[in-house]
């Protein structure tokens, strides 16, 4: 075997779920505000897959980001005049 091969066989993880062309999928991304940095989810379908092992790649259709479960529970935030006896 090559060193290479051996090297990036050490860096795959473990344990990753299967998926395929086709497959409707969850991802987070980092997103930096200012000086803050939080995880956004986005759900999308799986359109493209290149290559594979280390440098494997996935191309997903997004059409917007996932909403907090808050919202889309449909929850809202108690008005002034409710929240008074």
């Amino acid at each position: 075997m090559n060193l290479i091969e051996n090297l990036e066989r050490t860096q795959l993880k473990p344990k990753v779920a299967e998926f395929r062309v086709g497959d409707v999928v969850r991802v987070k991304a980092k997103v930096v505000e200012g000086g803050r940095q939080r995880l956004q989810a986005f759900e999308g379908i799986v359109i493209a897959r290149d290559s594979g092992g280390v440098h494997e790649a996935a191309k997903i259709e997004v059409d917007q980001p996932v909403a907090p479960a808050k919202e889309a529970a449909g929850a809202e935030e108690p008005k002034a005049d409710e929240s008074k006896p």
